[in-house]
């Protein structure tokens, strides 16, 4: 598959299950140092308040008539009320750059102004400059530092999103 032509309507965002997991925490290893434990991901799929998506990409493989899905990224969620806290958003390395990432944060966010959410956290690492891009690119902007957030000690920025003003 030629990861630069990827066709983006061969994507699809769902609800994640338990047969997504295992995918889910391969790429979370992938990307973080400090990844959550792949028992936190099947809590995840248990928790009321846990909004958990995943993107996948469905694809043939050449010369056979079989088709793929595999979980290329993954948003999930805490919603409270009218209050939500994005904890993490992911996507696979060899995706990454395909516009996954805001395919996937855009979805959230639709469904968050359907639940009439009116505010949306997230902190991000001080560092991470795409993702700040992103956040912002959707209307975040900075609230707060946390300084020493990360086990590394470096600090967070804190994002708010305001929705349903």
């Amino acid at each position: 598959m030629e990861l630069d032509l990827i066709d983006i309507h061969r994507l699809i965002i769902e609800p994640a299950t338990l047969e997504d997991i295992q995918q889910v925490y391969e790429i979370d290893k992938e990307n973080f140092v400090y990844h959550w434990s792949l028992e936190s991901f099947y809590n995840e799929l248990k928790y009321k308040w846990s909004e958990f998506f995943v993107a996948k990409y469905k694809y043939a493989q050449r010369f056979t008539a079989e088709l793929f899905c595999e979980v290329v990224g993954y948003i999930i969620c805490w919603v409270f009320d009218k209050e939500a806290h994005i904890t993490n958003l992911s996507v696979k390395r060899k995706f990454q750059n395909k516009k996954i990432g805001s395919k996937l944060l855009a979805y959230l966010i639709n469904v968050l102004r359907q639940k009439n959410v009116e505010h949306v956290y997230l902190e991000v690492r001080e560092r991470n400059f795409v993702a700040i891009k992103l956040y912002q690119k959707f209307g975040f902007k900075q609230i707060a530092l946390r300084e020493n957030f990360y086990p590394d000690g470096e600090h967070a920025i804190v994002m708010n999103l305001e929705l349903n003003p």
